[in-house]
Parts: C-alpha cells; structure tokens; sequence
C-alpha cells in the first residue's frame, strides 16, 4: 500500500498536458504531446489533453488486477474509435500522444510501466535508486536542441527564439514515433504499448516512489538538487518550494542559454508517494 502521497500538476498554458492519477495501490502521470497539425479536432479545447484525460480517468476506473497493457489497449481502443470518428486521416505526426509513468502495487510485488521521457524514480530501502526513462525519447530530442543551439550561434539569437527556425526536424521525430528507428510512446494507436519499459521489484525491498513529467525532471538539469535521494527528501519537506526553485531558475534563464530547451516552461507535474511498511 503506498502513504503519504503528493501531488501537484501546474501550467501556464490554459490547457495542461499533463495528467495524473493515485489510489493506494497506484500511482501514475501522463505527459501529454499535442499533434503538429490541428490539435482540437475533438472540441475539447486541446487534443492533447482530451487524450491524456481519457487515458487518466479509464485508468483510475479500470486499472485492477488486470495487466496495466491490457488496461490501456483497451482505452486506447476506445479513444482510437471517438478520434476515427472525426479525423479521417490519422498518422502519427497529426494524432495526440502521451509519455507515461506508472508504479502498481500488485500482490507481493511493485511494477512500473512506462513509455517516453516521464520519469518513474524508485528509491530502494538500502539506498540504491534507479531512474526510468526512454533515452531514445531524450536523444531525439538533445539532436533538435543542438539544432537550435548552433542557429542561435549562428544567428545571434537565443537557443529558445531559434526554436521556430527547427520545425522540419521536429516533424521528422514525430514521424518516428513506434518505430524502432526512433521511440516508443502512448497514443490512440496503442501500438507502442508492447515495447514499454517494465520492471518488478518485491515490494518489501521498496522506500520511495515518484512519476514526474520531464517539465518537472528539469530540477536535475537545472543542478538544484545534487541527487535523486536529495529531491525526494525535498518533495517529502515542501514540495512547493521545489516547483518554486524551479520556476524561479527557468525564468532566470528565460533564453534558454543556460538548459537549451523548447520553451521556458513545460507543463510540470509529479506524483511522490512512500511504500506504508517503510
């Protein structure tokens, strides 16, 4: 059973991408990914989060003793008939997807199921951790900003105004997406489901959990704490000061020039919890 769960999901976008879900044997979040066509085909406001709010609520209802990719072959199935509906033509550039990172208590054991750069951080009781992620996801992704970097130098401008100048190379990513050339992902399809990152642990060799958007992740990047085990204790303490030593060394380095990245801020969301027997 988990304890002492936190929570907090922000953006400043009017729609936030991400999404979230708990129960005492689960705990999970979605990084919603917008399509780079049209993203309110569905009349929700946003594509995106249309998808990660289908995706959070069947999950919240559904997710039992029953495999976590059966659970979500079948919402996808569900969301893939509403989005089919509407768009007739739907490819993997256009469509919403969604990173996800789950840990399920189940039995004497505790999984985690993950797909794309939402990170899932075990911390085990002899003080070991292990961070989950898909790199191929961060690869793709560092090969765009370096893009950006090198038009900044170029043209003197910040590595976040050079972001519009790199669009050709972000739709070739998308394209990628489910396939082994580039990543793996959560999206109406449901075709990467099968090539998720799983993991089993016995429950008892568990102390701490945590789901984290990569907005939320970029504490690391930033260098504002020095590990993992440092971060956990800091959400456990005030997880509010956290999001607010973040906000405040993105919007120090509102360029770009000190973590390139896409913009100044991405939706930002985590999900800590403690196993209760520890």
């Amino acid at each position: 059973m988990f304890s002492n769960i936190i929570v907090r999901s922000t953006s400043d976008k009017e729609y936030n991408e991400d999404g979230y879900g708990f129960r005492d044997d689960v705990v999970f979040v979605i990084d919603g990914a917008t399509g780079l066509g049209e993203n309110n085909y569905m009349g929700y406001g946003d594509d995106a989060k249309w998808f990660v709010d289908g995706v959070c609520e069947y999950l919240q209802k559904y997710l039992s003793s029953q495999p976590i990719e059966t659970c979500l072959s079948e919402v996808c199935s569900l969301l893939y008939s509403e989005y089919a509906k509407i768009v007739k033509d739907v490819n993997s550039s256009s469509m919403p997807s969604s990173c996800i990172s789950l840990f399920r208590e189940i039995d004497d054991e505790i999984e985690f199921f993950g797909l794309g750069d939402t990170v899932g951080v075990c911390e085990f009781v002899d003080g070991t951790y292990e961070v989950l992620f898909d790199q191929r996801l961060v690869d793709l992704d560092n090969v765009a900003i370096d893009e950006m970097v090198t038009i900044s130098k170029e043209r003197g401008i910040s590595p976040i105004e050079a972001r519009k100048y790199i669009q050709s190379t972000l739709i070739k990513h998308r394209s990628l997406v489910n396939t082994e050339e580039g990543y793996y992902s959560l999206d109406v399809t449901g075709k990467g489901l099968s090539k998720a990152i799983k993991r089993r642990w016995k429950k008892d060799v568990i102390k701490r959990i945590c789901c984290m958007s990569d907005g939320f992740y970029e504490v690391m990047e930033f260098g504002l704490y020095q590990d993992i085990p440092s971060l956990l204790d800091a959400i456990e303490a005030n997880v509010d000061e956290v999001l607010a030593n973040l906000c405040k060394a993105q919007d120090d380095d509102s360029l770009g020039y000190k973590v390139p990245r896409f913009k100044l801020r991405d939706d930002i969301t985590v999900v800590y919890t403690k196993r209760k027997e520890a």
